[in-house]
């Protein structure tokens, strides 16, 4: 975040490691050196920490492709390795019957913690935490949430204000809509916004606007491709599109 550092990935024992460079000195330092997981997505943590999970490159189908997950911390310079939640392979091996993980969702300025969304608490839906990087320690935001949440969103002040819930019940997935759950702070009651189904029209949810009130969504409805649009809560409405492309999709992925 201060510029000072550049968190790169490079092989290193066949894998795939996280390096960081001193743009000043130009040096580099190894902050790991996995030799049997690659390093797949990383993020900082205030400017010496770096969250990092795994996976596996060489084996993108089989037994193996899916073992890795987890979630990581370690310092810029390879010191002081954490581990906020295990691998998929290390559940396993333990006798877990179901995976529960976390996934980095956004670092929190000028602190060492960061918020990550998972189902520890719950297999089937997903809670938001805020994770200190130093000692692990994991503090629930979303202690009241509208249901099954798939999929959270976060403001400019890094609330959870936005919720994809899915149609669930004793444990199985029903043939119905998805409901898209708003709030308007954290003291606000969730109401829903929005539906849509999993075999229709798409409607992703992108993230908050400049005014922390709206929300940039992409969505299908009454075209052949996606486009992008301001979504207002209040009146349900979507804009004009505000990008859009006449033979391809907005770079969405479905929900």
């Amino acid at each position: 975040p201060n510029g000072q550092y550049l968190a790169l990935l490079t092989p290193i024992n066949n894998k795939y490691n996280l390096v960081v460079i001193d743009l000043k000195a130009r040096t580099r330092t190894v902050a790991t050196r996995l030799t049997d997981f690659d390093v797949l997505t990383y993020n900082w943590v205030g400017n010496d920490r770096i969250s990092f999970s795994l996976g596996r490159l060489d084996t993108p189908t089989g037994p193996e492709s899916g073992d890795g997950g987890g979630l990581f911390v370690v310092d810029r310079d390879g010191r002081n390795l954490l581990t906020v939640t295990k691998t998929f392979r290390e559940m396993a091996a333990s006798g877990a019957m179901v995976g529960r993980g976390l996934r980095f969702m956004r670092a929190i300025p000028d602190t060492d913690e960061f918020l990550a969304n998972g189902n520890l608490r719950d297999a089937g839906s997903q809670d938001v935490y805020r994770v200190n990087s130093r000692t692990g320690r994991k503090t629930l935001l979303t202690f009241e949430h509208p249901g099954r949440v798939g999929d959270w969103d976060l403001d400019h002040n890094l609330v959870p204000r936005v919720a994809v819930v899915a149609p669930m019940k004793d444990e199985k997935l029903l043939d119905d809509d998805y409901r898209v759950m708003y709030r308007a702070d954290e003291k606000s009651p969730w109401v829903e916004v929005e539906r849509f189904s999993p075999t229709g029209d798409k409607f992703a949810v992108l993230g908050f606007s400049e005014d922390n009130r709206r929300f940039y969504v992409a969505t299908n409805r009454g075209r052949d491709t996606a486009a992008i649009y301001l979504f207002d809560p209040d009146t349900k409405k979507l804009s004009d599109p505000v990008a859009a492309h006449p033979r391809f999709d907005m770079g969405v992925d479905d929900q």
